[in-house]
Parts: C-alpha cells; structure tokens; sequence
C-alpha cells in the first residue's frame, strides 16, 4: 500500500487537497467519489514531475484550436483502419503544443501497456474535458470510436465559431473604451497640469467643473500609485468573494439579470446546455451521466444548480422537461421540444434543434448589443471630453473678462 496525494472539488466545486493510502490510483479515486469528490489529479505521494501547478500551467499552453485538429487527425486515422497506438504516435510528431505533446507521449505509453483510450485520457483532466472522456468512453464501448471523436470535433468547433463571433463583435466596443480612457488620462495628465499655474496665479475664483476637474487631475498626477494599489486591492477582493459559494451564486444570478446583455448571456447557456447534452445522448451516453457531464462544463452557478436539482428529479422517475421548467430558467421552446423529443424518443435530436436555433439568434443579440453600446460608448465619451473642454474654458474666459476690465 502506497500513500497518495489527491487534488479533487466537492459539491461546491471547491478544491480539495490531502493525501490517502490505498493500493494503486483507481482505489484512490474510487473512495474519493464514494466520499463525494470529483478527483482532479491523483499522484504518488514525493512526485514532483507532474505536480497541479505545472500541469496548470501545461493547460494553459494547449489552445483549444489544438484539440480539435487531435481529434479529427485521430479520427482519420481510425477510419482508415489505422490502430489506436500507432495513431497515437503520429498524432505526437503532428503536434506543435509542447504540453500536449507530453500528454499524448504518457496516453500512448498507457494504451501500448493495455488501457483504454479513456482510462488513459482521464490521467489527464486538466488537458482533456470530461466531456470528451465520457463521449470517447461511449464510443470505445460501441465501437464507434472514429464517430465520436469526430462528433467531438464538430461539437468543439461550433463553440469556437459561437466565442468567435462574440468577440468579433465586441472587439470594436473594446476598442472605443480603451481609447476613450487613453483620452481622458492624456488630458488630465499630460494637459490640464499646464493650466494649473495660470489658474493659481490669477487669483480668480474657479468654477466647480474646474476644481473638480484639478482635483482629478492632482489625483491621478501625485496618487497613481495609490490607485493602482487599490485597483488590485479591489480586484483581489472581488476574486476571493467570488471563489466563496455565496458570491459565487450570487454574481452569477447577478449577471443573468443584467439589462440586455442578461438575456444574451441566457440564450449562450441555453445553447451550450444543449448542444453538450444532445451530442452525448446522440453518442449513447446515459442521460444521468449526460447531465452530470453537461453540468460540469457550464460555467454559470445557478444552471449548475438546475442541472443537479434535474438529475437528481430525472433519477426519481420524472421526465427531463419538468424539473427543467420548474427552474424557470429555460425558454418555454426548450422545453416543448424536450418534451416531444421524450415522448418521440428523439431527444438527442431535439436538442439538437434546440442548439441551432438559438446559435443564430445568439450572432444576431450580440449585434444588437453592439449596435445599442457602440453610441452610448460615444456619448460618453462625448461627454467625457466636453465637461474637460468646458472646465479648461470657463476660467479662460473669467481672465479674459477681468483683463478687459
């Protein structure tokens, strides 16, 4: 018996981090479970060559773009009869991510010793989604392993084209907002400082735009550095209150009621949900462990929560559609189109339809959005640089009267 250490999340999503005995790493994550926990990564107790941090750090190298191209060169490959191990091998020289070079290298190692292809992807979580075990897990089972990856690649490439269209869209929003602060600091900084001295030698009495405009301006000057410190103080802040479960909820309610883009956050949920859940009852996977899957890779508390409280009604003998309308969190189309798919028995392909419905009407609320933010951007902007224009000329003009005098 060897000593184990474990990384895992609780109900909460919270991470766990301790140490068990137990015979090999499968005993390990079997009594994490049955305790209530996701394992995340598990490691001999002493093993510094793949320690949580690293491995972070590796997934953050290994862009999304990369594992779809995997997953369709492993598809490929399969159907053209190519064995698993031997695919394996040519997906590594293909691939240009260091990070997910030494995961393939480890797979390999462990599907050439006798382990599945999920077994060996799951030694990996931080590198390859659940969502992606779970469907290649199914597929292994069927033998239909070539159809779900590329299943897995289509699904993973419609996301990518819904992000990519949403941030197309705010690029220009962005844009319009950094320059505007450029402006204003240039101004404050670089300009009003040199009025200053003309100002306080004139002796006349400023008016209040313009000493709260010097009062800005002093500010940022001679306490940059005390904003900056606690600009951080306040981002540190925010963070920790949202890692707490309470903050967590309650920012992620917050945002789902947001004017405008709240109902544009909820279709992009909606959409998610299913099209996750679709493709994995389409692959064959059960829908408890759909639910479970799909509720793990939504972001959003308070669907995670609507998923667990379905799964948990589902389990009991209800039909999906009904703990999903009693969430109130799903449009009244979803669940109409769940329910025929559950009494057809055609629910995979009713989700389906769900998904590309709203992946339009998502592009066309995000250019709503932008079209309304992009003028009141510039309003105040407008604004913005006018009370600066205004606050440097009304003194000018005050010296001008009293010189005239």
């Amino acid at each position: 018996m060897a000593r184990f250490r474990y990384w895992a999340r609780d109900g909460n999503g919270q991470m766990v981090v301790g140490t068990l005995d137990a015979d090999d790493e499968r005993s390990v994550a079997t009594s994490l479970s049955q305790q209530g926990f996701h394992p995340v990564r598990i490691q001999p107790q002493g093993t510094f060559d793949q320690i949580p941090a690293l491995t972070l750090w590796a997934r953050k190298r290994v862009d999304r773009q990369e594992l779809l191209i995997l997953l369709r060169e492993l598809a490929s490959l399969l159907r053209a009869g190519i064995p698993l191990a031997s695919s394996l091998e040519g997906a590594i020289q293909q691939t240009k991510s260091l990070a997910l070079k030494q995961a393939l290298t480890d797979i390999t190692k462990r599907v050439q010793s006798g382990s599945s292809l999920s077994d060996a992807l799951a030694s990996h979580p931080l590198v390859f989604p659940e969502l992606f075990i779970s469907m290649i897990r199914v597929g292994e089972t069927a033998g239909i392993l070539d159809q779900v990856l590329e299943r897995l690649a289509q699904l993973g490439t419609q996301e990518l084209e819904t992000r990519s269209r949403i941030r197309s869209a705010l690029i220009y929003p962005l844009v319009l907002v950094g320059f505007a602060f450029l402006v204003v600091n240039g101004l404050l900084i670089g300009v009003l400082p040199k009025f200053v001295s003309i100002f306080e030698s004139s002796q006349v009495k400023l008016p209040l735009p313009t000493r709260i405009l010097l009062g800005l301006s002093g500010i940022l000057t001679h306490y940059w550095w005390l904003l900056g410190l606690l600009t951080l103080i306040g981002i540190w802040l925010g963070r920790s209150y949202c890692a707490t479960p309470t903050g967590r909820w309650q920012v992620d309610q917050w945002i789902l009621h947001i004017p405008v883009f709240g109902a544009l956050y909820r279709k992009i949920m909606v959409a998610q949900i299913a099209r996750t859940l679709g493709s994995m009852l389409r692959t064959g996977v059960p829908l408890l462990e759909a639910l479970t899957v799909t509720e793990k890779t939504v972001s959003n508390v308070v669907y995670q929560r609507a998923l667990q409280r379905t799964r948990t009604a589902v389990a009991e003998g209800k039909s999906l559609s009904e703990p999903l309308a009693a969430s109130g969190l799903f449009p009244s189309l979803m669940l109409q189109l769940v329910s025929v798919g559950e009494r057809s028995g055609q629910l995979d392909t009713m989700l389906g339809e769900v998904s590309a419905f709203y992946d339009p009407e998502i592009e066309l609320s995000v250019r709503n959005f932008t079209t309304l933010l992009e003028p009141l951007l510039l309003m105040g902007m407008g604004l913005a640089v006018g009370f600066i224009a205004l606050s440097v000329l009304l003194p000018i003009f005050q010296l001008i009267h009293v010189f005239k005098k």
